[in-house]
């Protein structure tokens, strides 16, 4: 933002020059006179102490130029200006050939909070003609300032070098830009843009010192002026107006600050493609005097007009701007005062596809704080589909005569949907405040999780009728002073390893709501998972209110539901567990357990086959546990009322059809 100001007040002393020049080519040294203080006539505040012009060889000067308008005073030692065109060939054609150039010495711009200090500029290559140029910085003239930068043309514009000095109340900052070189300019567009490099240093009380930092190289392709300034100070016509090109890329390769050994900050290369925009509907300028005014010290509440204005305007700048992708690469943040020092890092931050109230993706990679006493790490981190597309529209559509508009909503309508959260390698070792951590004798919090995923689709109302949730490899050491837990431990786990995932998805036209798995695994433990099948659920589940909807689950039915069991360890323990506790072997107590489990469970199930083969299964996998599947299916399904029947299990078991394997 500050280059940007600076480069505009820069663009605009520069402009005011080559256009005084524009204007002496190919005339006599009196008619050179006569023109440029016409030209000044028409500007408060400019003057000029000589002008010097030789019409032979095209070259004019200018010395003591000072341009004072808007707050802001341009000044230059000597302007220079030369062209390829001799004298006949000007009082045909007063326009620069495409080698003329023009030279500024000893630039100036003082705009109160901000000095800029350029000494030396060079323009060569522009056709604009004097008239062209007048135009440009007259503060007169009826151009907009789309118009007025559409007319600047030139092969170059460099600038060795920019200082500006800016002072915010006790603050004083110095920033320097090395050769600023803009080529291939053309209607306002800058073909490429480039500097090379800068410094920045500022001072003032609060800060634990003089604060020094260097800037990397910036280049831009095909920036468009005009676009910017037609975004900035007008709008459009056209509703339906397609974006534009603001700028093709840029890249900037980071900078570095730091304050003596108080503090430390250093970002990498940044990058940015395809950055799109157009006008808004309703201009800045149309909005700022919409807002309401402030009397006193107490902010007046905008009006319902004014509030939905500001609404409108919002939605409509989320569908004016485009970024293809932005992202910044290494960035660190060192802070050495006080008593614990604080380290923070980001290997990596990104936008993308970010259109139409659309985010595409935000990611983080690579965070990591670390401290005297502790460390929290994070792989990645990314949200991707973010859309509030409906958030705006609901808002835009409130009406401002209505008090209570909110009322009359439904609330879930203002519910953005996002397609996917996801988190990957995520450790933590820090302080347990309250003494109940996991390590150290309950004074430290310490585990380390492998990724947390949430996927939604088929949104309705703000609620996905397909979502998944995974967390993977939730891995930390069991704390020895928990009764919760010592069950655990005395197994043979002192550190666990979970991971779980829960999946479901609506089918509309079958009416059916599939719980295609709840999953709960464990390292060295096994896993347990749980699908089924419910049907006649309808739209009303997710869209009704809170009454409707709990209607919608009583009316629905279950049809299916399954239970498998896969062991990779857990059982062992429990059966050599178990053993030493009775003073049995694992063997006679695995015995005893087949045993009961073939008499116990046809005895509870009604004794029907079905009872049967699951008892048969059941007892095998006592016998060798490797897994075990039990399915129930009901052609009609099981309501509401059919769960009283779960005290009757031989009575359930006669309205379904059970199956049962094991160690497949």
């Amino acid at each position: 933002m500050k280059f940007t100001r600076a480069s505009t007040l820069v663009t605009a002393g520069l402009l005011a020059s080559v256009s005084i020049g524009a204007l002496v080519q190919g005339f006599t040294s009196a008619e050179a006179t006569r023109r440029v203080e016409a030209l000044l006539a028409r500007m408060p505040g400019a003057s000029v102490g000589s002008v010097s012009v030789d019409p032979w060889t095209g070259r004019a000067a200018i010395s003591a130029l000072s341009i004072e308008a808007n707050g802001a005073r341009v000044t230059a030692r000597n302007v220079t200006f030369r062209t390829g065109a001799n004298v006949f060939a000007a009082l045909v054609s007063p326009a620069f050939a495409a080698e003329g150039s023009a030279e500024a010495d000893d630039v100036e711009i003082d705009a109160g909070v901000a000095k800029i200090h350029i000494p030396h500029i060079e323009a060569s290559g522009t056709e604009l003609t004097g008239d062209d140029l007048s135009e440009i910085i007259d503060p007169k003239s009826a151009l907009t300032p789309k118009e007025r930068l559409e007319k600047l043309t030139a092969s170059s514009i460099v600038v060795p070098e920019v200082r500006a000095d800016v002072t915010a109340g006790p603050i004083t900052e110095s920033i320097t830009y090395n050769k600023i070189t803009l080529s291939d300019v053309e209607s306002g567009k800058i073909g490429d843009l480039t500097i090379d490099g800068g410094t920045v240093s500022a001072t003032g009380p609060g800060m634990p010192g003089p604060i020094e930092g260097t800037m990397g190289a910036f280049s831009s392709k095909n920036l468009d002026l005009a676009l910017y300034a037609r975004i900035i100070s007008e709008s459009r016509t056209d509703p339906n107006e397609p974006l534009g090109v603001l700028y093709e890329s840029a890249t900037f390769d980071g900078l570095q600050l730091k304050s003596g050994d108080a503090f430390s900050v250093s970002v990498g290369k940044m990058t940015a493609h395809d950055i799109k925009g157009r006008p808004f509907v309703k201009s800045i300028r149309e909005l700022q005097d919409l807002m309401p005014k402030s009397t006193g010290a107490t902010p007046t509440p905008p009006s319902p007009e004014q509030s939905k204005a500001l609404l409108e305007f919002v939605a409509d700048m989320y569908s004016s701007f485009e970024i293809g992708s932005t992202e910044v690469s290494d960035i660190s943040v060192k802070v050495n005062s006080g008593p614990n020092p604080v380290a923070f890092s980001l290997g990596r931050v990104s936008l993308s596809n970010i259109a139409n109230a659309r985010l595409g993706e935000v990611a983080v990679d690579g965070l990591n704080i670390n401290a005297n006493d502790g460390h929290v790490g994070l792989g990645s981190f990314a949200i991707r589909g973010f859309d509030f597309k409906s958030t705006l529209a609901t808002l835009q559509g409130l009406s401002p005569a209505d008090p209570n508009a909110m009322k009359n909503i439904n609330p879930r309508n203002l519910i953005p949907t996002i397609d996917q959260i996801v988190f990957s390698k995520i450790d933590a070792d820090v302080p347990d405040q309250r003494h109940q951590g996991n390590v150290d004798n309950g004074n430290r919090d310490k585990f380390s999780i492998g990724k947390i995923e949430l996927d939604g689709s088929n949104y309705l109302l703000g609620v996905p009728t397909a979502f998944s949730a995974i967390i993977d490899n939730v891995v930390a050491e069991l704390p020895s002073s928990d009764a919760n837990v010592k069950q655990l431990i005395a197994l043979g786990y002192p550190k666990i390893d979970m991971s779980a995932k829960l999946a479901i998805a609506w089918n509309e036209a079958a009416s059916e709501l599939l719980l295609k798995e709840i999953t709960l695994k464990g390292a060295g433990m096994g896993g347990l998972t749980v699908k089924g099948t419910f049907g006649n659920v309808t739209k009303d589940l997710f869209t009704g209110d809170p009454a409707v909807a709990q209607a919608a689950l009583l009316g629905s039915v279950i049809k299916e539901a399954s239970l498998r069991l896969d062991n990779t360890g857990l059982f062992e323990k429990v059966f050599d567990f178990a053993a030493k506790a009775s003073n049995k072997s694992a063997d006679e107590l695995r015995k005893e357990y087949i045993t009961a489990a073939s008499v116990g469970i046809p005895q509870a199930l009604g004794d029907l086959p079905a009872a049967k083969a699951v008892a048969t299964a059941v007892a095998k996998f006592i016998a060798q546990p490797k897994s075990l599947e039990i399915v129930a299916k009901s052609a009609e399904g099981l309501g509401a009322a059919d769960l009283q029947l779960l005290g009757n299990p031989a009575a359930l078991m006669s309205k379904i059809t059970v199956t049962a394997t094991a160690n497949q």
